[in-house]
């Protein structure tokens, strides 16, 4: 948000919508703490049954950091997510939606730890991954619509150019 006023002003439509998004976990907080209680059980599960660095170990990582993020915990949601992602890197082919996913959901919660860099990255290999398969063309049009959002908000609008082209010919 505090990118989003620097950037586009107080009133752009954008920090409304985040601010919403804001509110409604902050409603429901309690029932996220409780989530997070049964997915953490689910992962300690998944690893018991196929091992640390198993998909569904994976999977429950990001079920995780799903749940943090909602409860606003970024750094904690980073730790999970990051460890998906090894194992994603190294269990998936690069054209799988579930790697690509991984990604997306990492670069979230660089921005939101304010890491544009590190968001960038893996919104770029995300976008990769994204663009040899056509069964992904969903999540190549998101990928890229992050990405725009990205540079908009840093101010490097050839960048962000470059991106919108590339989502209009999609």
């Amino acid at each position: 948000v505090s990118i989003l006023e620097k950037t586009h002003g107080e009133n752009c439509q954008q920090i409304d919508d985040h601010l919403k998004i804001k509110l409604q976990f902050q409603n429901k907080e309690e029932n996220f703490k409780d989530e997070l209680k049964t997915i953490q059980k689910l992962y300690a599960v998944a690893v018991k049954q196929n091992g640390e660095n198993s998909i569904y170990a994976a999977e429950k990582l990001n079920m995780e950091a799903d749940c943090l993020i909602r409860l606003g915990k970024f750094k904690e949601a980073e730790v999970a997510c990051t460890k998906a992602l090894k194992i994603c890197r190294t269990e998936m082919s690069h054209e799988n939606p579930k790697l690509i996913s991984t990604c997306r959901r990492l670069a979230l919660i660089y921005s939101n730890l304010q890491k544009p860099d590190a968001a960038e990255q893996l919104l770029i290999e995300a976008k990769g991954y994204a663009a040899h398969n056509a069964l992904n063309e969903d999540l190549h049009e998101e990928i890229l619509k992050m990405l725009c959002s990205q540079y908009m908000a840093l101010g490097s609008y050839k960048k962000a150019e470059i991106n919108l082209l590339e989502l209009l010919k999609i």
